[in-house]
């Protein structure tokens, strides 16, 4: 799955839980609060792993001292990850855990006490799933704007910021399309070292420092699934996710939108391939097409502005991950080619695999 150090093979029953950092001193004392007091299965052991990607404030040393604080219930290691971005600090993660059990927590999810103990229940049960995901409570510091919630013919934002809500999917998620966020998910220590053996790599770095760059969990999550693995959501592994004010600003989410709309082409090969069996006829993005939706959204934009009905808003965020797939289409066509050899290439050696 990537360079260096390799995924141990050799796997003990447990549970590692990684949390991965970029200037997370003010926000982890809750977090880790709420993971102190979470109950351990029965016959399984558990480690803590922070890995800090190279962040500007005291998050290593704060998260020692504050679980410390919180009486040290298990193994915490904290470890730097130089080269920033979540992918590459996830990586570090995997490559320095012992566990059979992944758990990716962010530095502001909130478990609950009993969720180590359901998630261990369902992934014995079914040994098929490779990814487990919970079910987010936002814990909101102000009131999130009007256009948040689902306005027809908008769907609600909830999801694009690993909140659930009710309507979404429970069980087995088999639709190509669907992924499950990457707060609070597991997985099996299996899908790393079988992703790993495919020649797997990751496309998408994720968040890099302040750049609100996405689409790392949904590549983990296609390429599970062409390797014959199984998603499954459950609301009963409940956490909390909280939401600063600052992620609610209408700033925020253009940029998270042009980060979402930036990573969409690499996505959209993954489900192509997925939704066509490894056919690759159509799988041609049009530049011209984007133009002409960019040239629609933006007069919708200003219509809605004279209008000044703030429901419709949501169209501004749309016209964002427009101009994302432009901007990425435009300035990296040759990287695209690449890209889809990659992809097309995991995806026949996953295939042989199963």
């Amino acid at each position: 799955m990537t360079k260096g150090k390799e995924i141990s093979k050799l796997e003990e029953k447990g549970i590692s839980i990684i949390i991965c950092c970029y200037n997370s001193e003010k926000r982890l004392s809750p977090t880790l609060e709420h993971l102190s007091n979470v109950i351990i299965p029965e016959e399984y052991q558990c480690e803590l792993i922070i890995v800090d990607n190279n962040s500007k404030d005291k998050t290593s040393s704060t998260a020692k001292n504050l679980w410390s604080q919180f009486g040290n219930p298990f193994t915490i290691k904290i470890l730097k990850e130089l080269n920033q971005g979540l992918i590459y600090a996830r990586q570090l993660g995997i490559k320095s855990s012992k566990f059979n059990f992944i758990l990716f927590a962010d530095d502001d999810n909130w478990l609950d006490r009993r969720y180590l103990v359901e998630a261990v229940g369902i992934l014995e049960k079914h040994p098929k799933i490779g990814i487990l995901g919970g079910w987010g409570e936002g814990v909101f510091e102000v009131e999130p704007p009007v256009y948040f919630y689902g306005y027809y013919p908008f769907k609600s934002l909830h999801n694009n910021l690993a909140i659930s809500k009710p309507g979404d999917n429970i069980g087995f998620l088999d639709n190509p399309e669907e992924i499950i966020f990457g707060a609070g998910t597991f997985f099996r220590r299996q899908v790393f070292i079988d992703l790993s053996r495919c020649g797997f790599k990751s496309l998408l770095t994720g968040r890099k420092g302040n750049q609100v760059i996405s689409g790392e969990d949904a590549e983990l999550c296609f390429a599970t699934k062409m390797l014959g693995y199984k998603l499954y959501r459950t609301d009963k592994l409940k956490f909390e996710h909280y939401i600063p004010e600052g992620r609610l600003s209408n700033e925020y989410l253009k940029k998270l939108f042009f980060g979402f709309g930036f990573t969409e082409p690499i996505q959209s090969i993954y489900t192509y391939l997925l939704k066509n069996r490894g056919e690759l006829a159509n799988i041609s993005q049009s530049v011209l097409k984007i133009k002409l939706r960019i040239f629609l959204l933006a007069l919708a934009v200003f219509m809605i502005k004279l209008s000044r009905f703030k429901k419709l808003e949501k169209v501004t965020l749309l016209l964002e991950m427009e101009k994302g797939k432009l901007k990425y289409l435009s300035e990296n066509q040759n990287d695209y080619k690449k890209s889809v050899a990659t992809i097309t290439s995991f995806y026949e050696k996953a295939s042989l695999s199963k």
